[in-house]
């Protein structure tokens, strides 16, 4: 099949996502919005198109007004690569642009729009943009997403929910495995998530104090960039956790699965998500793991059976589920293994994708 995404180009998601139909042999385009970040690198067979904007991306509401000139753009693409579909990601900017360029397009093909979470679950708040979302879900012939909850929103924006499909991004269960028989894990609490408002890593750091208590040998891993790193670079200075709490920022997926096979426990406290790919990962390397207690969450993390789910926001809950696993390495191991097996289950990546490509060869009759 010869399959244009429309999707970011600075994110590891879509370099996964594209890469693996590129490796599997399809014609692969992929046209991004301009970034101030340098773009992913992609498969070699991957054919990548950056679009101009009008107005400079920094400003304050410049994609918005982008959006025009970058479906213009994209029309003018898909004439040239006659795609069998066209594929928007994240239905913000990207999916607004697929949607726009096909329905100008006087013989489109088959829009699919990908849903990855804050785009149906916190954006469709504004009043701006869930007029816009709601007519690219109608617009679309595929909706893809990757957990009930956002499957719920989606309903609730009045989509035909006969042309929405689940799948999971799922975990390369291969690359992120359990640690060997030799290695010991370290006295490491770690988090992946990014340093965003909506991860509430604050709460994190908050739960983290009050296990030091009575566990003053424990150490904290934080990876991820983001808007509140000097803010929480502050609060950790103000707890005197100086010695106990390293920001290792962004680093690449090998680094990640290296700390996530001699960490003791993971912790997510975000207020909102999708499916997680960074619990996943934790659970494929056969972590125990303490979580807010949100709709997605829920869907992976059964409380007191393979993880804890915590109110969110409350840090005191967060450090009493941390205690109970430290105390208690035995249940820890058996929450390791029961999160590996779930995962090798049913969110093995090669898996999903292949799911994901017989979706687009029913769409595109090329069964």
């Amino acid at each position: 099949m010869k399959l244009c995404f429309v999707a970011s180009g600075v994110s590891l998601h879509t370099a996964k996502w594209v890469d693996w139909f590129a490796r599997e042999g399809h014609q692969v385009c992929l046209i991004t919005p301009p970034y101030k970040e340098p773009l992913t690198t992609f498969h070699r067979d991957v054919r990548l198109h950056v679009l101009k904007s009008v107005l400079p991306v920094n400003w304050k509401g410049s994609r918005l007004w982008n959006i025009l000139p970058w479906a213009n753009q994209t029309t003018s693409l898909l004439e040239k690569i006659q795609p069998d579909l066209v594929e928007g990601q994240f239905i913000g900017m990207p999916g607004y642009t697929a949607w726009i360029a096909c329905a100008l397009l006087k013989y489109p093909p088959p829009l699919v729009l990908q849903a990855w979470g804050s785009d149906i679950l916190i954006m469709p708040k504004s009043r701006l943009y869930r007029p816009l979302t709601k007519i690219a879900l109608a617009k679309a012939d595929m909706v893809l997403c990757d957990s009930a909850t956002v499957q719920a929103g989606i309903q609730e924006l009045g989509t035909n929910m006969s042309k929405v499909k689940r799948m999971c991004n799922g975990v390369d269960t291969q690359f992120f495995t359990p640690p060997d028989k030799n290695t010991q894990r370290k006295k490491i609490i770690i988090s992946t998530r990014d340093l965003e408002t909506v991860y509430d890593v604050e709460t994190t750091i908050r739960a983290f104090k009050i296990v030091l208590e009575p566990f003053p040998q424990m150490e904290l891993i934080l990876a991820g960039k983001g808007s509140l790193g000097d803010k929480l670079q502050e609060l950790v200075t103000k707890l005197s956790l100086r010695d106990k709490v390293t920001f290792i920022g962004w680093v690449n997926p090998s680094k990640i699965r290296d700390w996530l096979q001699v960490a003791q426990i993971y912790v997510s406290t975000s207020l909102s998500d999708s499916t997680s790919l960074s619990l996943q990962e934790a659970m494929s390397c056969e972590m125990p793991v303490v979580v807010s207690d949100i709709p997605a969450n829920r869907e992976w993390v059964e409380h007191g059976t393979n993880g804890y789910l915590c109110e969110t926001g409350n840090a005191q809950a967060v450090a009493n589920s941390i205690k109970l696993l430290l105390r208690n390495p035995a249940m820890a191991h058996t929450f390791g293994r029961l999160n590996r097996d779930i995962i090798v289950r049913e969110a093995d990546y090669n898996d999903n994708m292949k799911m994901v490509e017989g979706f687009y060869k029913e769409l595109t009759g090329k069964c």
